[in-house]
């Protein structure tokens, strides 16, 4: 039981008043001797019991009339919030209603999807909330704006029609954040009792860390909380949780290989088919078997004609999770690949330059590799050419006023290949490429060892540029040699940016290759040489396919940011450059939505603030000359939302502790367990006037005068 007018229960202290009354009329009469009143005394025992059960019942039913008037006052009320009847003492409820409205809540079992449910979950829950109550509608996916609001709940249509109007997204939600707002919201209402009602799907996804934190915030507040399960026990469905290129360029006219990452989360196998869909032309693709609860990739080839950007996607059958069965990434096109070649022992001896090996191997495939060659002397007496890739074989180090812009060049993105050679002296080295751990050298260089080494071991280091010797047999890499090479020392201090890719095989041989990411570009440094002078490598096969991919892996990255996820802050980068008037549209939708720039390191931020729903969009703007310049932006469903385990209740009351907590399944709140409360002060006022009636009719059937 809860009082809207707590204030008023001061009044029951009046229910003593006839009680006083009363015992004050047995203390004021006088005893006085009268000789006809011992007649009277034999009448008064007679009826002297009859006499006090009359004047106990009336003064019953005054103090009871007192009471029912006051308590009618104070206007009592009965409130259900279980399968039981809760009595609690209070003022009117401040009650926040969240709707979960991430991506999961979109599973659907029959018809019906968990979404669905929770609209009508939350429709019953407005119908039932008292007109007195305050009441603020709120989602998950973006928490600090609140879809309705009002104190008191005096229309409920205007609640009904947003919770009608709100829609799912494709966004993941966080718990944290959520709990966050609402007590803020709750702190700003206007009622002391605090309610949070929380309609939601259970999904372990978003019941982060930072909950417990806001649990005790909110049961220090004196809050409380009901959730409303609307999620499945069981769950069947195979999501798409990545697509991507396999190489970080792609080239007009050569094939490309694209990677699908898919999950199974259902009980048994599946073998899915779907849709790749490159710019406007699509084709039916067969996908790898999943085993249930497994992880596998499936790869495609594709080609694209022109340089550019072109929109890539693939579909699956939709399952009982539409949401997760498509997935867009926009493919950046470049047209070449820009790479200085310093060669630091020049011969006119086909295959005798330092370079030589290096300049056949980019000079062969499909990729369009443009070579500009420079000797030492040229590279360091003239201005440094714009290249994505700088390659070093066998050349002396720079001097410190070259290797500070070559350091800034492979900060803003370039990438640098540098092989070992009779030039290269570990001193200068770490004077000038090293500086104690702030050059572009992973590792200090201690000196030249002239004893052999045999064979390679390669480390599995993410996202190494050396990778594709991971896949070679062990056997191919067993008869590698080198006669002399660098022996590196230990960094200055420790550092995470520094690796050991591959080392020579065999005790305190050495490392082989290491690389260290410097700025947005990648140094990568082999301790042998380029050419035959130090090892016979370059004419081993293997260094032809690994010195090319390394080439495409360090060149400069696209500096363009077009693949993000749904959420409430979407942001991305451009190459520097003045973006003026840019605006953001989704394809097939005339509506754009203004877009902030701002020059950032390097680059052009574009903040489009809020995109919940995933899909193919637009972004263009207005260039230096006034131009209009566009480009395609692929915005993805949340893949932490893809994760459909749920929480069960124990966890859940643990992670919430000590914040109260009930909570129903939408069937129970639909039917006996739904929070409701009636108001009881027209009753009291009923029997208020019932006592007053039948102590009138009391008094004149007995004679009484009513003193």
């Amino acid at each position: 039981m809860s009082f809207f007018a707590a204030g008023a229960l001061w009044m029951l202290g009046l229910g003593s008043v006839p009680i006083i009354i009363h015992l004050l009329n047995r203390r004021r009469f006088r005893v006085v001797e009268w000789a006809p009143m011992r007649f009277l005394r034999q009448v008064a025992e007679l009826h002297r019991r009859r006499l006090r059960l009359e004047e106990i019942l009336l003064l019953l039913i005054r103090t009871a009339f007192i009471l029912a008037v006051a308590f009618a006052v104070a206007r009592p009320a009965v409130s259900r919030e279980s399968k039981f009847f809760n009595i609690t003492f209070g003022a009117r409820v401040s009650r926040i209603l969240i709707i979960d409205d991430s991506l999961s809540m979109g599973y659907r079992v029959g018809i019906q999807s968990a979404f669905d449910r929770a609209r009508a979950a939350a429709a019953r829950l407005v119908e039932q909330i008292p007109d007195d109550d305050a009441l603020a509608i709120m989602t998950t996916a973006d928490p600090s704006r609140l879809r309705f609001s009002s104190a008191p709940l005096r229309d409920k249509s205007g609640a009904l029609n947003v919770i009608k109007s709100v829609e799912i997204t494709d966004a993941a939600c966080s718990l944290t954040s959520v709990l966050d707002a609402a007590r803020r919201h709750l702190a700003a209402s206007p009622f002391p009792a605090k309610e949070i009602v929380m309609i939601t799907d259970l999904r372990r996804q978003g019941w982060d860390h930072g909950v417990p934190e806001k649990a005790v915030e909110l049961a220090g507040d004196g809050a409380k909380l009901t959730i409303i399960d609307t999620g499945a026990d069981r769950f069947d469905d195979v999501a798409i949780v990545n697509i991507e290129t396999a190489a970080p360029w792609t080239f007009p006219g050569v094939p490309t290989e694209i990677v699908a990452t898919l999950r199974n989360s259902g009980a048994s196998a599946a073998e899915p088919s779907g849709e790749l869909r490159v710019g406007t032309s699509a084709r039916t693709v067969t996908l790898t078997k999943i085993e249930p609860g497994e992880t596998a990739q499936s790869r495609f080839r594709i080609t694209i004609d022109s340089p550019g950007h072109a929109a890539v996607s693939l579909k699956l059958t939709n399952d009982a999770l539409p949401a997760d069965d498509v997935r867009w990434v926009s493919v950046a096109v470049r047209e070449k690949v820009e790479v200085l070649l310093v060669d630091g022992e020049p011969s006119n001896v086909k295959f005798d330059g330092a370079s030589d090996f290096a300049r056949l191997a980019l000079g062969i495939g499909a990729v369009p590799f443009r070579v500009t060659v420079m000797s030492e002397n040229e590279w360091l007496s003239q201005a440094q050419p714009d290249a994505d890739l700088t390659v070093l074989c066998n050349v002396s180090p720079p001097p410190r006023d070259r290797a500070l812009e070559l350091e800034k060049r492979v900060r803003a993105g370039m990438g640098i290949l540098l092989f070992a050679g009779d030039h290269f002296d570990p001193a200068a080295a770490n004077e000038s490429l090293y500086r104690g751990g702030q050059g572009l050298l992973p590792f200090p260089v201690d000196a030249i060892r002239e004893d052999p080494a045999k064979g390679l071991t390669i480390a599995d280091a993410e996202d190494s540029p050396v990778i594709v010797l991971k896949q070679l047999s062990p056997a191919a890499l067993a008869n590698i040699t080198t006669r002399k090479r660098l022996q590196l020392g230990k960094p200055a201090a420790p550092d995470a940016r520094a690796r050991v890719l591959a080392t020579w095989d065999g005790e305190e041989a050495g490392a082989a290759i290491v690389d260290r990411t410097f700025g947005f570009g990648r140094v990568l440094l082999w301790t042998t040489g380029a050419d035959r002078t130090w090892s016979d490598w370059p004419i081993d096969p293997t260094w032809l396919l690994m010195f090319r991919d390394a080439c495409l892996r360090c060149a400069r990255a696209p500096v363009e940011s077009l693949t993000s996820e749904a959420g409430p802050s979407l942001k991305l980068q451009f190459a520097k450059g003045i973006m003026a008037d840019a605006r953001l549209s989704r394809s097939g939708e005339s509506q754009s939505a203004a877009v902030e720039a701002r020059d950032v390191e390097n680059a052009t931020e574009l903040n489009a603030g809020s995109v919940f729903r995933a899909g193919q969009y637009e972004v263009s703007w207005r260039d230096a000359g006034g131009a209009r310049a566009s480009r395609p932006l692929a915005v993805n469903p949340a893949v932490a939302e893809m994760r459909l385990d749920r929480i069960d209740e124990p966890a859940l009351r643990e992670l919430l502790r000590p914040l109260p907590v009930q909570v129903f399944t939408d069937q129970q709140f639909g039917s006996d367990a739904a929070a409701s409360t009636r108001e009881l002060w027209h009753m009291l006022i009923a029997l208020g006037a019932f006592l007053f009636m039948f102590e009138c009719a009391f008094m004149v059937w007995h004679g009484r005068d009513g003193s």
